[in-house]
């Protein structure tokens, strides 16, 4: 069959089926992007596979080796060959890893420091193990031309299977059985025995090239290089007849991989990803080059536990939030210039931008479309001229594909050395029948502690059919013009006779104005009229019946009425010769304006204005007054100081119901509705509330320049003059499963120190503690707080920062707890981390005990001494030794148990020498005591031994 069928026919056909099949999506916006590209890190290297670990962390297989990403670092590390496919093993908690020449796995050391240990490497041919499958007790690492098998738990190699008639194009498991898919196309069943037989499945796509298998809801599903996707129900491969499969098949599918349990996304080579609805099988979104994803060529597909979908591509790393009812509206072509304002006007988004105003509609003209897309292109390309070359996973050989059919020759020379390559894998790993399958190939290198020096040998060419074929460029460019132009539904049309800067838009008696550096404009039916030709206008304001607009200028306030269904310019007050910056509406027809250091009101009673008043303000810091009208009470806001005006004193006063929010220097954004306060703690409306859920929405935007709430309650936000953001009020949260972990504990040296029943030295006690959560959504969107209970009294207030030091640590047992905040205000807690500071030896309580017998000794020996010994020196000079020992003793347990934040300072010094020169008398008066009770006990009993021999010699009573 013709695989490259001609232009006209395949174009036609294209078109045709877009026509009918493609589907007309409401303005329903964009998916929130985010983009990832860390320098040193990613610089010129594909991510060919992604994964998700134990703590939520990021695991990229990247050209130079495995990158590890928790939302705080990106971390690189090395491994002994490119590694080309992951697969986290959250049983073991093990990353299998498989490689060029050599496959592993990744594991997170007791210090918390991730090592990759080589399972095997080969060094005689070149061979890339491009998928890992873990099925049961079982982690199968498949290559082209053989399959490993090792053992889930003891991860020792089991088993090798080598394809000796051509080579495997695909390995998968169902209902405990193995299934390969050979060179041929042909599918066969993986028996115990390690032969393989015919499979008994039916319908299985022998026309088709395989390109992968996926899993969801339990059940198997296979795509093909044309598009197609298979589901396994019972014993039979049913096809699928979904939305988008021409845009599949043109765009050439590289893999396809489930999105919770009702969304696929599809990766391809030059069209982008396409998230396909498997309930309903339509098109739920196309992420591509029109909408925000830097490039078409999407590599590999990565899922989170937070609702993100990873793809990767030559200028780094995309996440695309589809959690969040969020959705960006810049990315439809036909807008140009930074954009300032946005607004609803019968029921159509306008946006208005420094090159004119834009408003968004279907599609009508592809023609016209293919022209504003080649110009916003432009510099796309030029900028992809100069990128570098980068190797793609999926046509790893070099291979050349025949325009006519996928069936080639395989008789060249290079299927000659690959035939070469076959017998030399059938040598290394070919095994005896009478030995014991379990045992491991000598030529096999588990564990090998050494860096493996990989073979040199080039990749052999071959002309097999690849698995994702390319055409030939001229083929490309034409259908993915078709294709990428079909799948935009919505386009950007500039408003006309209106070349100017458009800064302010409002809708006013049921047309749009706009606020712009040429003037006043009314739109009407997509065309412009210029209503008053000032060039320095601030703002402007309807008044309550929309039949006067006033206009704040430089020069004073302009006036238009309407009058007969017409606008007349009137005469305003023109005549203040003072810029006036913002005015302001009570509930009557009182209206206030401000200007450098004045401000005013005046009454606006049919058109005409009155009981005109001037007063002074202090204005030190030169700020553009914003006066708001909140709750009828007028304020005026500087970024100093808020004023409001007391019409009982008639006089301005300070209003110190905003010193908490004004201290956080505060900005003020102007809505067509009313007016915002951005702080570093997130978004407030003045005067009135905001649902909780558009709040915790707010707080991703940081650069927020304008903020405009519709009739419907809907927000929009344009952030940084880049991008135009709406927020539903109907917009729902979804609850991010959030994690917090310590990272590592290192030494104040830098070295890595156990995360398990860590033990400092008294002398080592120094410490920083690294701690992550990983929230993708936006950078730098979690705050830290930390508690160490034996420590600190209170938690530490919120930071950024996800480290903490300590250079010292008294003596004692601790336990570290870690909470993380993320941008909505979700909390989470991490688990207690223990560990302790030893004390030194002296402080011991065995020393402690030595020192105690030791001085009872030394004081019973000095009492005995004294009681039996003549030598009054020795016995002096024993008891006064005794004495300052004890007094040593006392000060080691001073110093031990009163540690206090005076230790190691000359006041502490000396207050405890003091104290202890306060105690020696009182010691001395004891030993003393102790001393004279006991001499004296020992002379009464002596005189008493004396006066017994008298009393007996004198006994008149006694018998001779």
């Amino acid at each position: 069959m013709n695989y490259y069928p001609k232009m006209s026919g395949a174009i036609l056909g294209v078109l045709l089926v877009l026509f009918f099949h493609l589907s007309t999506q409401a303005q329903k916006g964009q998916l929130y992007l985010t983009h990832f590209k860390p320098e040193g890190v990613l610089a010129e290297s594909n991510v060919y596979a992604i994964s998700q670990g134990q703590f939520g962390q990021m695991f990229f297989a990247a050209r130079n080796g495995l990158i590890v990403y928790n939302g705080e670092s990106w971390q690189p590390l090395k491994t002994t060959g490119t590694p080309y496919a992951l697969q986290y093993d959250s049983l073991t908690e093990v990353l299998w890893i498989g490689g060029k020449n050599t496959f592993g796995k990744l594991q997170r050391a007791f210090n918390g420091q991730y090592s990759y240990q080589e399972l095997f490497t080969i060094h005689e041919v070149t061979t890339e193990f491009q998928q890992v499958l873990v099925d049961d007790s079982t982690v199968y690492f498949f290559s082209e031309p053989l399959v490993i098998s090792v053992d889930r738990f003891s991860q020792q190699i089991t088993d090798t299977l080598i394809a000796e008639d051509g080579y495997f194009r695909h390995l998968f498991s169902h209902l405990g059985k193995r299934y390969l898919v050979t060179q041929s196309n042909t599918l066969l069943e993986w028996n115990a025995d390690d032969t393989l037989v015919p499979s008994s499945l039916n319908g299985f796509p022998v026309e088709e090239t395989v390109v992968g298998t996926f899993k969801q809801n339990g059940q198997t599903f296979l795509y093909t290089g044309s598009g197609q996707i298979l589901a396994l129900e019972g014993n039979t491969w049913v096809p699928w007849q979904y939305e988008g499969i021409d845009y599949v098949k043109e765009s050439f599918i590289v893999s396809a991989l489930p999105v919770g349990k009702d969304l696929l996304a599809i990766a391809t080579l030059t069209g982008g990803c396409v998230l396909l609805h498997t309930e309903s099988k339509k098109v739920e979104r196309y992420i591509n080059y029109n909408n925000g994803l830097p490039d078409d060529e999407v590599v590999s597909l990565g899922v989170d536990n937070q609702d993100g979908l990873w793809m990767a591509h030559d200028y780094g790393l995309s996440r695309a939030e589809l959690g969040l009812s969020m959705r960006n509206f810049v990315f439809y072509p036909g807008i140009s210039g930074n954009i300032l304002s946005v607004t609803k006007y019968n029921n159509q988004l306008y946006v208005g931008t420094s090159e004119g105003l834009f408003y968004l509609e279907e599609v009508k003209d592809y023609d016209e479309l293919e022209v504003i897309l080649n110009k916003a292109q432009k510099q796309h390309v030029e900028d992809k001229k100069t990128s570098p070359v980068r190797r793609n996973i999926f046509q790893r050989k070099e291979e050349s594909v025949s325009t006519e059919t996928l069936t080639v020759k395989t008789d060249s020379p290079e299927e000659e050395g690959k035939k070469e390559d076959k017998k030399r894998l059938l040598s290394l790993f070919k095994k005896d029948k009478g030995k014991d399958k379990k045992d491991t190939p000598a030529t096999l290198e588990p564990k090998v502690e050494e860096e493996p020096q990989l073979s040199v040998k080039e990749p052999v060419k071959t002309e097999k059919p690849v698995v994702n074929p390319k055409p030939p460029v001229k083929y490309i460019q034409e259908v993915k013009k078709v294709f990428r132009l079909r799948s935009i539904k919505y386009q950007y049309t500039k408003v006309k006779d209106m070349d100017a800067k458009c800064e302010q838009l409002r809708v006013i008696d049921g047309a749009l104005w706009a606020e712009t550096n040429l003037g006043l404009y009314r739109i009407e039916k997509g065309a412009a009229k210029q209503m008053l030709n000032v060039r320095d206008i601030f703002a402007f304001y309807p008044s309550e019946d929309n039949a006067t607009i006033l206009v704040a200028a430089g020069s004073g306030i302009y006036q238009l009425n309407k009058q007969n269904g017409k606008w007349t310019k009137a005469d305003g007050l023109q005549g203040l010769n003072m810029p006036i910056y913002s005015m302001a509406k009570t509930s009557g027809d009182t209206y206030w304006f401000a200007s450098d250091n004045r401000i005013g009101s005046f009454d606006l009673l049919q058109g005409n204005i009155s009981n005109l008043q001037l007063l002074d303000i202090e204005n030190p810091f030169s700020d553009l007054i914003e006066v708001v009208s909140i709750r009828d009470t007028i304020r005026f806001f500087l970024s100093s100081q808020v004023y409001k005006w007391e019409p009982t004193l008639k006089k301005l006063v300070s209003d110190d119901s905003f010193i908490s929010i004004w201290k956080d220097k505060p900005r003020l954004i102007r809505d067509g509705n009313g007016h915002w306060v951005v702080t570093d703690r997130g978004y407030y409306r003045l005067g009135d509330s905001i649902l909780p859920h558009q709040q915790a929405i707010l707080r991703l935007f940081s650069q927020a320049n304008s903020i405009f709430t519709d009739d419907t309650e809907n927000i929009w936000v344009i952030d940084n003059n880049e991008s135009v953001y709406q927020i539903p009020k109907d917009a729902s949260v979804k609850d991010e499963v959030l994690s917090v972990y310590v990272t590592s504990v290192q030494s104040l040296a830098g070295n890595p120190l156990s995360l398990q029943n860590l033990t400092l030295e008294h002398d080592q006690n120094g410490i920083s503690f690294y701690f992550a959560s990983p929230f993708y959504l936006a950078e730098g969107g979690v705050e830290y707080s930390y508690y160490i209970n034996g420590l600190m009294d209170d938690w530490s207030t919120w930071s950024g920062k996800s480290e903490v030091s300590f250079p010292y640590l008294p003596t004692g047992e601790y336990t570290l707890q870690v909470k993380a905040r993320n941008l909505f205000g979700e909390e989470i807690e991490s688990q207690s981390f223990y560990y302790s500071v030893k004390p030194p030896y002296w402080n011991t309580w065995w020393f402690h005990m030595g020192e105690f017998f030791f001085f009872a000794t030394l004081i019973v020996i000095s009492i005995w001494l004294n009681n039996t010994s003549q030598q009054t020196f020795i016995t002096k000079s024993l008891t006064l030794l005794t004495l300052i020992g004890l007094v040593e003793l006392l000060q080691n347990l001073l110093r031990y148990y009163l540690q206090t934040d005076l230790m190691n300072t000359p006041v502490y010094d000396f207050a405890l020498d003091v104290l202890l020169a306060m105690s020696i008398y009182p010691l001395e008066r004891v030993m003393n005591n102790i001393l004279v009770n006991k001499n004296l006990s020992k002379t009464k009993n002596l005189i008493k031994l004396m006066r017994v021999p008298q009393e007996k010699k004198h006994d008149p009573y006694k018998l001779n």
